[in-house]
């Protein structure tokens, strides 16, 4: 570490407790800030998944009839006076095979068409405990930058993750839910439509769905311990040279392998 990031006074508890929701980035980070942008995801955890749509392998005698009363019904009055249904069933016995498969796919239709499609929305995971070890590990690892969002300058309403051990009701509570497990990482979430996101950007073969970022609401960022050297020094450079973040803390993550605790201190400003 150059002479030029000497480190300042130990991040102050008051800046650590202030409403800031955080989000971990990789190297996108840089093109994403220099944009002023930032990433919402597609459904991908497993709990977001739904389950198969259960298909019916065959048609109850009773759904048969309705829907041969159904058509037998649509038939011209002239006709149904020469036809009884019980002849109409008759006539229409040979091509009941037919009959069913064509009822059982539409049923399937009809069903696939009330599931939520996941294609259709969008998520973000925030934290909320930036001295959670735990939490930088499960984030991606100490490689990784965490930038610290002012949630009341967000465009969008932040809302806390709802840990719980069965799968909620609704889809959008799904997405805005993690494992009873994971209550540890304290998490915050936003939940959106996919239309609701403003642009996409493809960053190392990815495609990033965004919504805009207010430069008011970046309240800083903390480099990880592990992060790559070069990495580190254009998120540095980038950082600096950007009159939008300059008035920002940015902030280094200090850890001893083997260690639980780690500190977090203001990289001083040139």
């Amino acid at each position: 570490m150059s002479s030029g990031e000497a480190m300042a006074e130990v991040l102050q508890p008051t800046v650590l407790t202030q409403p800031v929701c955080y989000l971990p980035l990789g190297a996108e980070i840089i093109p994403l800030l220099k944009r002023g942008y930032l990433p919402v995801r597609q459904p991908d955890q497993p709990w977001m998944l739904l389950p198969e749509v259960e298909r019916q392998a065959t048609v109850p005698e009773s759904q048969y009839l309705s829907h041969m009363q159904r058509e037998y019904h649509r038939l011209a009055e002239g006709l149904r006076s020469l036809l009884s249904f019980e002849q109409f069933l008759q006539q229409a016995q040979t091509k009941r095979s037919q009959i069913e498969q064509a009822l059982l796919e539409h049923q399937q239709q009809q069903t696939a068409a009330q599931q939520p499609n996941p294609a259709q929305w969008r998520y973000q995971h925030f934290y909320s405990e930036p001295l959670s070890l735990s939490a930088w590990h499960y984030a991606g690892g100490l490689g990784r930058a965490w930038l610290a969002l002012d949630v009341a300058k967000l465009p969008f309403d932040v809302m806390a993750v709802r840990y719980c051990s069965e799968a909620p009701v609704t889809y959008q509570q799904r997405l805005a839910s993690a494992p009873q497990g994971l209550a540890s990482l304290q998490q915050q979430c936003v939940v959106m439509a996919a239309s609701d996101s403003e642009k996409q950007l493809t960053i190392d073969g990815r495609s990033l769905s965004l919504v805009k970022l207010p430069a008011s609401a970046v309240k800083g960022v903390i480099i990880g311990a592990a992060m790559d050297p070069t990495f580190r020094r254009q998120l540095i450079d980038t950082w600096r040279a950007d009159m939008r973040y300059q008035r920002s803390e940015l902030m280094q993550m200090h850890w001893t392998r083997g260690d639980y605790a780690f500190r977090i201190e203001l990289l001083a400003r040139q």
